[in-house]
């Protein structure tokens, strides 16, 4: 049963972070090299495109994990397999944190950053177009797992590169409030918009106009020169 399931996962997850905190040492107080992270940085139209990037990212991404089961079993497909689809992504994951952060260095970050968003956009039209096909539902799993991972892989580089390492946490820390933002949005209104019958089709629609406009903001992402 999924509550059990939760408990135990809830379980792993407490012993692990017990276990990593007993583990972690505090590191050395670097010199300042540079100036911390402060008001002109969020005033800086290169955060707010990489938030605004980051929030509509994860709209569509909390929706597919919300959403793929159901979405799934309303095509026939067996519960069995439909949980199986959300495996696919987290392991496709790991592929795409390894494998696409190999090519920050021949593309460079930014550009990777903007082909994770194009195969996002790639995953969710297969999505749109699978229906019932259990092997086109596995082929979309394994693309949003890929592109997922290598976004949120190269997500600090990419900071760096825009903004310096100095205060990077807490940088990052101020970027990945909006993958909480499109959590809190992205489900609900996905539910709502089924609920009132517009189906997967509208759902995942709105959802590929919501990355393509990513790819756009993402226009904005290029470092300062000199």
């Amino acid at each position: 049963g999924w509550r059990s399931a939760l408990r135990w996962l809830a379980a792993i997850d407490a012993a692990g972070l017990a276990l990593s905190f007993l583990l972690l040492a505090r590191p050395p107080r670097p010199a300042a090299t540079g100036r911390p992270i402060d008001r002109s940085i969020a005033r800086d139209r290169r955060f707010a495109a990489m938030f605004v990037v980051s929030l509509l990212m994860s709209v569509g991404l909390f929706v597919a994990f919300a959403f793929v089961i159901p979405f799934a079993e309303d095509d026939g497909v067996s519960s069995a397999a439909a949980a199986r689809l959300v495996a696919t992504i987290g392991l496709a994951s790991i592929v795409g944190r390894l494998g696409l952060t190999a090519l920050a260095t021949p593309l460079g970050p930014i550009r990777l950053f903007r082909l994770t968003l194009l195969i996002l956009i790639a995953s969710f039209a297969l999505w749109a177009l699978a229906g019932g096909n259990y092997a086109l539902l596995l082929t979309f799993a394994v693309v949003l797992g890929v592109a997922y991972g290598g976004f949120v892989a190269i997500a600090p580089e990419v900071a760096i590169v825009l903004f310096g390492a100095n205060g990077l946490g807490r940088l990052m820390g101020y970027l990945y409030a909006s993958f909480g933002i499109g959590g809190l949005i992205g489900p609900p209104a996905a539910g709502a918009i089924d609920g009132a019958g517009g189906g997967r089709t509208l759902v995942v629609g709105l959802i590929l106009c919501l990355l393509v406009a990513a790819v756009v903001v993402s226009t904005a992402l290029e470092p300062r020169r000199g």
